[in-house]
């Protein structure tokens, strides 16, 4: 008998199995490199897809198509074919889930549509069990219902107000006072780990003396005032069962479980420590989540190092990202830092350093131990929670999102949906939206899309925000408007010289000047005198509460009524062309930042224009006489003082031109 015919069943078993992870292997590895997406064939998937069809999908794939095979042939067969993916039964997938059946089809489909380009060969036959017979008689199967797919929404308001105000004490008042307390604890380890002990007495003697620290510890906020409690309570993430996903845990719920799992202050428990220790880290986490809007691979495999200042000072994080390029090993890029955030990066830098050097209480002997051992780069650690590693990395970011939630007792299903990292991208681009007007080009590089209609759909998935960013637009046109009425009122009550129209300028600038006198006059004989709220009730009338105004370009405004007004621009009452602007139009205003460049643009054009006319040029010579018309008008007080110049009256006295186009 030959060395095939006495291999043992397991032995058979074994080398089928090593041959289905050969295939999966190469299946990733194609998913990788290869051209495999379905809406951008040119496009290969990134990591996190990846590592849940390498865990989920293809194991239960390979599983069953295995037992398929090994059902299939009789046990004397020497030679097992390799192409055992072609016996997945057609009932396995029927039986799936719906989630899990419409990633396993779409997962199908891709090897066939690999198969059609020439790039794999190992595609499922869907094969029905021919031992099963088909039901004829009784009641039929009901049909199910079609998955709705819900977009991820933002964060509600309050619920992103109360999670960042906690965040940002912990950062600012615990952080900095809890890693010196870890290394006194580092301490203490090194110090009691004697030689001549057992472990049992080592682990014995650090217990009483890291009571007797925290005990006699007191522990003080950055300004040196000693914390005598915390501002809002924080519990044990381990609270498991106890903790409703959508009300949270709170007293009324159990009071008996809710003080069992409140973490006491001040922390007299080195577990106390580490689980405060945790929530400071995961406050790092969010904090950080927010302010790059990335990914949860990019926020997780960012490294101790990411922080890098510009030449000019700015912070920003460098770090990888490998959804939507071609690259294997992903893509460098850099996100902008604001302070907090790069102050709380590098805090975590500190804080994981210290943890991971912490050991258990009980020593280990091991050899491998006293080589010691090598701490990796990463910025986010398991902090030792439960079963956690302190010196391994975190790689689930929606987990420990969702365990910051609990341990501030704040819901963990906001809004009825899962609190995940996406749903931070999410808030991160309804902020801006209602924040900015040129939010989608903004986001597009936040996000790092390369169109614009992803950007799109990030935004517009909150159905109610086209309402409210109309609703905040209108609240801002109005208040820069009041800002208007005020600086002129300014202007005219000032005892020494001050600017014409308050140093804005434009045809516009004299009508809102003229409308702030007749609003004062109606108050004079009133017998009222002018306040704040004056201010506003004549920017609602001049904005049409909010309906008007429009920023052409950066200091710019069109304060054209649209539908009832016309303007040189567009000939018509429809919104204003901005591209059309011009000077002498009666509706523009011309804030007052512009000055400088317009003093500076006459004074450059009249030496432009003597030059011409030196040299004879008569085209450039009109050209430049063009730009000292154009610019000449518009602020009162620059028109003043260009008026006596020779060559402004020149130019002036040849043509008077009054449609001068910007």
């Amino acid at each position: 008998m030959n060395a095939r015919g006495r291999e043992s069943e397991a032995e058979r078993l074994g080398r089928i199995v090593e041959g289905a992870v050969l295939i999966i292997t190469r299946y990733l590895l194609l998913l990788r490199i290869g051209p495999v997406g379905f809406r951008s064939r040119d496009s290969s998937l990134d990591p996190t897809t990846i590592r849940g069809l390498a865990y989920d999908i293809l194991p239960k794939l390979f599983a069953v198509s295995i037992a398929s095979f090994v059902s299939s042939i009789s046990a004397n067969e020497a030679d097992v074919p390799a192409d055992f993916l072609r016996h997945v039964p057609l009932e396995y997938v029927d039986s799936l889930a719906k989630t899990a059946k419409r990633r396993t089809v779409a997962e199908l489909q891709r090897m066939f549509m690999l198969e059609s380009m020439g790039l794999w060969n190992q595609v499922p036959v869907l094969e029905h069990d021919n031992r099963r017979t088909t039901p004829v008689a009784g009641p039929g199967k009901p049909k199910t219902d079609e998955d709705k797919s819900v977009p991820y929404q933002p964060l509600p308001d309050d619920y992103v107000a109360a999670m960042g105000a906690r965040s940002l004490w912990l950062i600012e008042n615990i952080g900095p006072v809890i890693i010196p307390v870890l290394r006194k604890m580092k301490e203490i380890y090194v110090k009691e780990d004697k030689p001549e002990l057992g472990t049992k007495g080592v682990r014995t003697r650090r217990r009483r003396k890291l009571k007797e620290f925290l005990s006699g510890h007191v522990w003080k906020d950055r300004e040196g005032n000693t914390i005598e409690s915390l501002p809002f309570p924080i519990y044990s993430p381990n609270t498991a069962g106890r903790y409703s996903k959508v009300s949270g845990l709170t007293p009324e719920a159990g009071a008996g479980d809710a003080e069992i799992h409140r973490l006491a202050w001040p922390p007299k428990l080195p577990s106390e420590v580490f689980a405060i220790a945790n929530t400071v880290q995961l406050a790092h986490m969010f904090l950080v989540g927010m302010t790059l809007a990335g990914r949860k691979g990019e926020i997780i495999s960012l490294e101790r190092n990411c922080v890098r200042y510009a030449r000019n000072g700015r912070p920003y994080a460098n770090g990888k990202t490998y959804k939507l390029v071609e690259r294997h090993g992903g893509e460098w890029r850099d996100w902008i830092l604001p302070d907090i955030a790069a102050a709380a990066i590098e805090q975590q830098v500190r804080l994981v350093r210290a943890l991971e050097t912490i050991g258990n209480q009980e020593p280990e002997r091991s050899v491998e131990r006293e080589k010691g051992t090598n701490f990796g780069t990463h910025l986010w650690s398991q902090s030792g929670i439960g079963y956690g590693d302190r010196a391994s990395p975190l790689l689930k970011f929606n987990w420990a999102l969702g365990q910051y939630a609990r341990t501030l007792c704040l819901e963990t299903h906001p809004g009825g949906m899962a609190f995940t990292s996406h749903r931070l991208r999410k808030t991160v681009a309804r902020l801006v939206a209602l924040a900015l007007t040129q939010a989608p080009k903004i986001l597009m590089r936040v996000f790092g899309h390369k169109a614009v209609e992803m950007t799109m759909t990030y935004i517009m998935t909150d159905k109610g925000l086209r309402a409210e960013i109309e609703q905040l637009c209108r609240e801002l046109r109005v208040m820069r408007a009041t800002e208007v009425v005020q600086k002129m009122i300014e202007a005219e009550d000032a005892e020494g010289p001050s600017l014409v129209n308050g140093g804005f300028g434009g045809p516009a600038a004299t009508t809102f000047r003229q409308a702030v006198a007749v609003q004062k006059e109606g108050l004079h004989h009133a017998g009222m005198e002018w306040g704040a709220e004056n201010a506003k009730e004549l920017a609602e009338v001049l904005t049409l509460q909010g309906k008007a105004w429009h920023y052409v370009r950066p200091g710019i405004i069109c304060t054209k009524f649209p539908g009832t007004e016309a303007g040189p621009c567009n000939k018509s009452r429809g919104h204003p062309e901005p591209a059309r602007c011009q000077t002498h139009c009666r509706h523009r205003l011309e804030e007052a930042f512009l000055r400088e460049d317009v003093d500076g643009a006459i004074r450059d054009s009249i030496k432009a224009y003597n030059e011409a006319s030196v040299a004879g040029e008569d085209l450039m010579r009109e050209s430049w006489a063009g730009q000292i018309r154009m610019h000449i008008r518009r602020f009162e007080d620059i028109r003043a003082k260009w008026s006596n110049d020779p060559t402004v009256q020149l130019v002036l006295n040849e043509v008077d031109h009054d449609g001068a186009v910007t």
